[in-house]
């Protein structure tokens, strides 16, 4: 173990700190999805640009929050014989302890049924996707593009559709992997095909301490 001597403390974003762990300080970006999402990036000239962040009331685009609330609409739809049937209903039943599908639609507005709680339901929406429900996997793709419109907004404001970069990816929604990276990048490559998803980055703690 080594001691840090630092002398002058800088506070900064988690998404900052994040962004240094995917690229070391060097060109490129970071997506990261958890409860909410945000994307932020950095090309050669040290520029800086984000997008997303806006949080439940008007984003959450891509994060857990999001794909929860997405989910629930599209199994209210369901019961009612307005979309499609999707086993998400059971998962949600279960979830948020509403005994009978009947009784979900009082459950979910429950007091304790804060913004975390309803995110925390993306991971049944990833769960039912796997086991092959069409409804959670249209949801999850669906998802992956919002983040590659993040990650779209971002490039173009830094100019670096041409240029070769990593984007770095963070948080829980990232455990669907191919179901959320594909569409991502198919977004992303649209406008700069020589961007790749990046595997190896430190852990935010580590990257903080560097910057340190």
């Amino acid at each position: 173990r080594e001691t840090l001597r630092i002398r002058k403390v800088e506070v900064t974003t988690d998404a900052e700190i994040a962004l240094y762990a995917a690229t070391e300080g060097k060109e490129g970006l970071v997506v990261i999805a958890g409860t909410g999402s945000i994307c932020m990036g950095r090309n050669a000239k040290g520029e800086m640009a984000s997008a997303g962040g806006w949080g439940p009331l008007a984003g959450d685009e891509g994060g857990g929050a999001g794909i929860s609330r997405r989910a629930l609409q599209a199994i209210a739809k369901s019961s009612d014989g307005r979309g499609k049937p999707t086993n998400l209903s059971n998962y949600a039943v279960d979830y948020f302890r509403a005994g009978r599908l009947e009784d979900l639609s009082v459950a979910i507005y429950a007091p304790q049924v804060d913004n975390a709680r309803i995110a925390g339901f993306a991971q049944f929406v990833s769960q039912a996707a796997t086991e092959g429900d069409e409804v959670a996997i249209e949801l999850l793709s669906e998802a992956g593009k919002e983040l590659g419109l993040a990650a779209t907004a971002v490039i173009t404001g830094l100019k670096m559709q041409k240029r070769k970069f990593p984007i770095g990816k963070v948080g829980s929604v990232f455990k669907s992997e191919e179901l959320i990276t594909t569409p991502l990048m198919e977004k992303v490559n649209e406008i700069a095909p020589k961007a790749f998803m990046s595997e190896t980055q430190k852990t935010p703690a580590f990257a903080a301490a560097l910057m340190a």
